[in-house]
């Protein structure tokens, strides 16, 4: 069993042979906007390889769209398991041992251009299903511009005590978030923001060490953007 568990997600924009991405020591690569088409695939060696499909396409589409592909190491292959799985949102679990709970982990992408309430809620449901069974971390494209709302509810007589969390862990991450996201919250954004302060969870773009300005997430020839 491993000790720490590494993962990566990736908005990739058409998954191709020539695009497989070297990611050393990961664990867990999650690839979205594959593009592939049903029953089309695309291996990474040393990588256990689910896909889930958009098959909702024009009958004369030339290629497809949207898509979540999930990879798992073969040396965890025995730690995890897929709970659940569609094209927008993607579950699964990790089993360090018989005595440390179980992590859940969500693999999201919700298309620009769409309501997205069901999306959310359907997260938010299941979030509350695993909050007492399993830890849980969600990692993906939500489209969504959050600039730097607080995600979490702000009360100075409260301690916070629902994330159980230490003084020292509280000051660090119960902060209004560093973005270079300038952009007022879109309606993604503010689902986003609603299901954080629901759910008890954090977002930790502009929060960790390796993000502390909360830097770009796209960045596309000259234009770039932070899209949580």
């Amino acid at each position: 069993m491993k000790d720490n568990l590494s993962v990566c997600y990736w908005n990739i924009r058409s998954l191709c042979a020539e695009k497989i991405p070297y990611v050393p020591k990961t664990d867990i690569i999650a690839i979205s906007e594959t593009w592939l088409r049903d029953g089309e695939s695309v291996p990474i060696p040393g990588y256990e390889e689910t896909n889930f499909y958009n098959t909702d396409l024009h009958p004369n589409a030339k290629r497809g769209n949207g898509g979540l592909a999930v990879y798992t190491h073969k040396s965890i292959k025995n730690c995890t398991k897929l709970i659940k799985g569609s094209k927008h949102i993607v579950w699964l679990e990790y089993s360090k041992s018989d005595t440390c709970k179980p992590i859940a982990i969500a693999f999201i992408y919700f298309p620009p251009g769409h309501n997205g309430n069901s999306w959310f809620q359907e997260l938010e449901e299941d979030l509350a299903g695993f909050a007492c069974s399993h830890e849980t971390l969600v990692l993906g494209d939500f489209n969504a511009h959050t600039h730097n709302t607080l995600d979490f509810d702000h009360d100075e007589d409260s301690p916070f005590d629902s994330f159980s969390l230490s003084e020292p862990l509280q000051r660090r991450y119960l902060r209004r978030r560093e973005t270079c996201d300038t952009r007022q919250p879109n309606d993604y954004g503010k689902q986003l923001i609603e299901m954080c302060i629901a759910s008890n969870h954090l977002i930790l773009n502009g929060r960790t060490n390796g993000d502390p300005t909360g830097t770009y997430t796209r960045c596309e020839n000259e234009s770039k953007s932070v899209v949580d």
